[in-house]
């Protein structure tokens, strides 16, 4: 809409399920009992909090996800995983590159592949108009998916992770074939890409998990120093098991069993890129389960996900009291 960026600030009210976006800025996790009030006393007092409020930047991340021939891309309606239709396409920004379907989307948030998408989009076949409803349905959906209905670990459907540099010039994170120095530490089932300070609610994650590497090589000093920040032009990289996974979100007391690998780049031309192996499971379909932002969908082989800087816009953010109550 041809909006200036510099000339615009966004602000929350948190309406949402998480409310991370919220929570990040510290306006809380849970709406305000009364937004309006008797002659608008409510009202006022917010618009005073919001119009005292500093100005950060906010880092917007372009994520584009290209898969191989006969790939797809399926989302969930009346309860069924099914393929992109034209709306779908239309909204997720669905076009053919090359003969090949390639989806390019903005996050704010998050990105990240395996176990938590796949829950999610289980949840999505049975959302509630609840909000305890659907965190109920969410824990429910993560049980079954520790359980009797597991996906597969990372390094079956994924070969490398690396930072494709301004030219030509890559450096390679980790490789599960064999093909670079660093391998990943363990198996992990979940990797997540991070711009926001919380996730599902609250967690912590990146700040959880500064004690083990997401490689075989011990933790780098800088890494385990490393600090989130939304507008500082960094992603944060982690990787999880199931079970650990799991017990972060559900369990905090249990907290920080996330491995940690990479906190960057820093700046606008260097992307983080995800190169896939030549997946069939299950049935031939070479299904990896992806989420951005809150919207599970299913890849049908992939080829490659490649992240970078789209731009920063003006955020709202309360440095005082969070003047709506969080819920944890």
């Amino acid at each position: 809409h041809n909006i200036d960026n510099k000339r615009a600030a966004i602000g929350v009210v948190p309406f949402g399920t998480g409310n991370d976006f919220s929570r990040a800025l510290h306006w809380g996790g849970a709406a305000p009992k009364r937004l309006v009030g008797p002659d608008y006393r409510d009202l006022r007092e917010h618009l005073k909090a919001w119009k005292d409020a500093p100005l950060r930047p906010y880092d917007v991340w372009k994520v584009s996800v290209q898969t191989k021939e006969k790939g797809e891309f399926k989302f969930v309606h009346n309860q069924k995983k099914v393929a992109a239709n034209e709306g779908d396409r239309k909204q997720h920004n669905i076009t053919k590159v090359e003969g090949n379907d390639n989806m390019t989307k903005y996050f704010i948030n998050y990105y990240s592949f395996g176990f938590d998408p796949r829950v999610a989009l289980g949840m999505e076949k049975k959302r509630t108009k609840s909000r305890t409803g659907n965190l109920i349905r969410y824990a429910w959906e993560g049980v079954k998916k520790q359980t009797c209905r597991a996906p597969p670990a990372v390094k079956e459907f994924l070969r490398s992770v690396e930072v494709q540099k301004g030219g030509s010039e890559k450096e390679v994170l980790f490789a599960t074939d064999g093909s670079a120095s660093a391998q990943p530490n363990g198996s992990p089932g979940e990797i997540m890409v991070l711009n926001c300070l919380t996730f599902a609610g609250g967690r912590n994650l990146w700040g959880w998990s500064n004690k083990k590497s997401a490689t075989k090589q011990p933790l780098d000093a800088n890494l385990k120093a490393a600090a989130q920040d939304f507008g500082d032009k960094r992603l944060e990289v982690l990787t999880y098991t199931r079970m650990g996974f799991g017990m972060d979100v559900a369990l905090p007391v249990c907290q920080g069993r996330g491995g940690r690998l990479f906190h960057g780049p820093g700046n606008d031309e260097d992307q983080i890129r995800f190169e896939f192996k030549d997946y069939q499971k299950p049935h031939g379909e070479g299904r990896v389960y992806m989420e951005i932002d809150g919207e599970a969908f299913v890849c049908c082989h992939p080829q490659d996900v490649s992240i970078q800087l789209h731009k920063q816009i003006n955020v709202l953010y309360n440095d005082g009291t969070p003047w709506f109550t969080p819920t944890c």
